[in-house]
């Protein structure tokens, strides 16, 4: 019996560790499987963003940034792992008692599968960084209950007020209820301009006409306009990793103040923003304009700041809605005058559709080859700086105009798609800065930003598509380089970018007609106080750049196989795609500048006269007569045609 019993426990302690080894391995593989679905979707399913979207396409943020999905199928992983290993032990422990088994095996994967969602949840909120102040934990769930609330269609309305670096202000109010959602201009600021967004389209009411349109297609009263209205939605402290509370505050407080650090794509492209202000205020300083240097300084001063003390907020502490931002000491957001429920005047959410004026109808197929990109600015007058422009598709035949569909910050002209349904243009992303590459369908309205993570910060210019659509080229504008670019290739298939060549200060890039190489204007300083040398050349995917003459601003015409330009006397001539066969191109007395070239043979250029704002013009191919195209006053400037 003794012999026996010692044989029975090597024997169980063989057992033992061949169950461990073993880990059940198809429960284990299907708890992982389960559990890594759970955690993308639990990830996914969490965007941060604001209560009231102003539509699909506009809806801001991501994950709350403390776990991305990759990381907590990890996480979820290595705890199913572990549970598992736990599990067996006990099982193995229990087996002589079969009834036990079968007990801690249902309770306890069911228990690790609830341990696990919950850890899952507090990671994907912040709550279990033991860093985190609980003060900041309890306004974050306040703030989540605050947003859930709104969501689910309780009125609430405020006022949103800008602080401008120049002491001017500007306020915007806005009530919301169910899926209605209305913004308006103050009273006070001089402009009589309401959007009421529902069903997924915008009314707008500018005190002369009540007009339907498509989101984000409406004319705004000003440049940069749909800006605001997209900070001036209700923003709910959903993120607090990172933050810092200043000095000792209470939830008894009514609002707390605190700063919140500037990480990620921002931080990036404020780094670059500050570099490239420090290049601009040196070459101030080398030709001596003072007036500059000091705006400049300011400037650069103003982002340092907020690069090193992050954005300063207030927040309320019942709701955990934030009441003001500060970005740095000289442009503040404030939140003002919130109220829920009775309080709120929802009349504005009865739309009556016979009231309207309905352009909310889709492009039709036929107008494509008419569309220009164009950028306007409706406040410009002479003698005012250009300002911020909205880029607007422009019917070259019948004058109608309508904003680019682009939700996020301001645009600037680029190019179209093969078949015209699509643009692609340089944007900036509210709270983000830099300039990214987006593809906007203009009869749809989607817009998606291109590129890998090179592209995604950082200042990218001048993209146009190449003949089969297959490959893009654009302008990176590099740091400590003056203003010259890294030309890159972005491959529209993959996504993947490469660069070609060295980085050169070129700017107005067109594809050769054989699609394998580009022609562009490379420009060379001549002194602070010159403007500089600029020679039209052609790039090759190697980077080996051959000049073909001396010209600035060329325009490839397609139908001739020419290049217009300007000369260095000002005047417009015309050559062959290898500089020969010069010709002028003469347009009368006049200044005209800004040359788009269609497909078809057709060229748009602006036509410049002192004391007036530019006219785009239609150019004759055969006598160079000039047809205006009669428009609003503003600044009109830099078409795409193609």
């Amino acid at each position: 019996m003794e012999q026996l019993s010692s044989l029975r426990t090597p024997q169980r302690t063989f057992r033992l560790v061949s169950n461990l080894l073993a880990f059940q391995c198809r429960s284990i593989i299907l708890q992982i499987i389960l559990i890594g679905v759970y955690a993308t979707f639990a990830v996914r399913a969490r965007p941060l963003r604001f209560a009231f979207r102003l539509s699909p396409a506009g809806t801001q943020g991501g994950p709350s940034g403390n776990l991305k999905p990759a990381e907590t199928v990890r996480m979820h992983v290595r705890l199913a792992v572990l549970s598992e290993f736990l599990i067996t032990l006990l099982m193995t422990l229990c087996e002589r008692n079969p009834y036990m088994k079968r007990l801690i095996s249902r309770f306890m994967r069911l228990s690790c599968l609830l341990s696990i969602c919950c850890v899952s949840e507090m990671r994907l909120y912040g709550m279990c960084d033991e860093s985190i102040d609980p003060v900041l934990i309890e306004l974050q769930s306040r703030a989540i209950r605050s947003l859930k609330k709104a969501e689910s269609g309780t009125a609430v309305s405020w006022s949103t007020r800008f602080v401008l670096p120049n002491g001017a202000s500007l306020q915007l109010d806005a009530s919301s209820v169910g899926a209605a959602t209305q913004f308006r201009l103050a009273p006070g600021t001089g402009m009589n301009w309401q959007v009421v967004v529902k069903d997924g389209f915008w009314f707008v009411d500018n005190g002369r006409s009540k007009i339907k349109y498509r989101p984000f297609e409406a004319v705004s009263p000003f440049p940069g306009f749909l800006m605001l209205l997209q900070q001036c939605q209700l923003h709910y402290l959903t993120e607090v990793k990172g933050a810092q509370l200043e000095a000792e505050q209470t939830l008894n407080q009514a609002e707390v103040k605190m700063r919140l650090p500037m990480t990620g794509v921002r931080e990036i492209n404020l780094r670059n923003s500050i570099a490239k202000l420090k290049e601009l205020s040196e070459s101030f300083r080398v030709a001596g304009r003072t007036a500059e240097i000091e705006s400049t300084a300011f400037q650069i001063q103003s982002l340092e700041e907020t690069l090193n003390t992050g954005v300063q907020v207030r927040v309320d502490t019942e709701t955990g809605i934030i009441l003001q931002s500060s970005m740095n000491s000289a442009r503040t957001t404030e939140w003002l005058n919130i109220e829920w429920d009775t309080a709120v005047n929802t009349a504005f959410s009865e739309i009556h559709a016979d009231e309207w004026d309905d352009r909310s109808e889709a492009i039709n197929t036929s107008e494509l080859p008419d569309l220009v990109q164009i950028g306007w600015n409706s406040q410009w007058a002479p003698g005012k700086p250009t300002g911020d422009i909205e880029l607007m598709l422009l019917n070259v035949k019948s004058g109608d105009y309508r904003r680019v569909p682009f939700p996020y910050g301001v645009a600037m002209s680029g190019c179209f798609s093969p078949d015209r349904t699509q643009i692609y243009v340089p944007g900036s992303n509210v709270g983000e800065g830099g300039l990214q590459i987006f593809r906007i369908n203009i009869m749809t309205g989607e817009t998606v930003q291109l590129g890998d993570e090179t592209m995604q910060t950082g200042m990218w210019m001048n993209p146009v598509i190449s003949p089969d659509g297959k490959h893009m080229a654009v302008s990176h504008m590099m740091q400590g380089k003056g203003l010259s670019s890294q030309i890159h290739i972005l491959d529209m298939e993959t996504q993947v970018s490469r660069p070609i060549g060295q980085p050169l200060d070129a700017a107005f890039l067109e594809w050769h007609p054989d699609g394998q190489s580009l022609i562009c204007a490379v420009r060379e300083s001549r002194g602070a106080k010159e403007i500089p040398l600029s020679t039209i050349s052609r790039l090759f995917p190697d980077g080996t750049v051959k000049p073909i003459r001396q010209g600035r601003f060329p325009c490839l015409l397609p139908d001739q196989q020419k290049i217009l330009y300007e000369a260095e006397d000002g005047s417009l001539e015309t050559c062959r795609l290898d500089g020969s066969d010069v010709a002028k191109f003469d347009v009368g007395s006049v200044r005209m500048g800004f040359p788009a070239a269609s497909n078809d043979g057709r060229l748009l250029m602006m036509r410049f006269e002192p004391g007036k704002p530019p006219v785009p013009c239609l150019v004759e191919m055969t006598n160079h007569e000039l047809t205006p195209i009669k428009l609003p006053p503003g600044m009109w400037g830099r078409p795409a045609w193609r």
